[in-house]
């Protein structure tokens, strides 16, 4: 994990977690965007470095029992590399390669409750500082609650992130081109892989695919 960034980090107004950045992700320029942590009552959460420790434990640690019941870690790294099934090394090479961090900066007391307005907005505003810092090419968010608030956030603030074409926010599914100066990032939504009833695999990873015709080689070559 790198963690040379974290005096930046720490300068983002209302990043509340510190991001997940492997080792290779400058390899790759892959983000992975989750949607918010909820509050489980054991008190880890209030840390800044909570999301690391989240991906360390369901990502770097997935053979250890104790981190055996992983659906969420588990759908997104046979989708993105699409495969059924996953080895250990595997897993341990995917996060090692990607960015992760969640939208939301507000814990959110329950799974019950959905953040508000107010929070994507904020969100958004610390998402695109990451995203100034880190440059990556690509960003899979998973889940699309949100957009409709990036749309307002890059046509209410000003901003250095432009969008490349208004009607991508308008064509299902979702995968917005933004431009700040000399670097371009597309941002794919699709469906949450544990929230959403209406979550398929087959053909998210069809779509990441069309998206990202290269990402299963720059994540298993090793050599780039």
């Amino acid at each position: 994990m790198i963690t040379s960034y974290d005096a930046d980090f720490n300068s983002i107004k209302r990043l509340n977690w510190l991001p997940w950045v492997g080792d290779n992700f400058d390899k790759t320029k892959i983000l992975i965007l989750g949607d918010s942590h909820y509050d489980d009552n054991d008190g880890w959460l209030i840390y800044n470095n909570a999301t690391r420790e989240f991906v360390k434990n369901q990502g770097l640690n997935s053979h250890k029992p104790e981190f055996q019941k992983r659906q969420f870690f588990n759908q997104i790294e046979k989708m993105a590399l699409d495969q059924p099934q996953t080895s250990y090394e595997d897993r341990m090479n995917f996060w090692n390669s990607v960015i992760f961090l969640n939208l939301v900066q507000r814990l959110l007391p329950s799974r019950q409750e959905r953040p508000t307005d107010i929070d994507f907005d904020e969100s958004w505003e610390s998402f695109l500082e990451v995203a100034t810092l880190l440059k990556p090419k690509y960003c899979i968010k998973l889940g699309i609650d949100g957009i409709g608030r990036l749309g307002n956030y890059l046509n209410e603030v000003q901003t250095d992130w432009k969008r490349d074409d208004v009607q991508e926010f308008y064509k299902k599914p979702y995968a917005i081109n933004l431009t700040n100066h000399d670097h371009k990032m597309k941002i794919i939504f699709i469906n949450h892989p544990t929230g959403s009833r209406s979550f398929k695999i087959e053909e998210w990873t069809k779509f990441i695919k069309k998206e990202i015709p290269d990402l299963k080689k720059l994540i298993a070559d090793r050599s780039l």
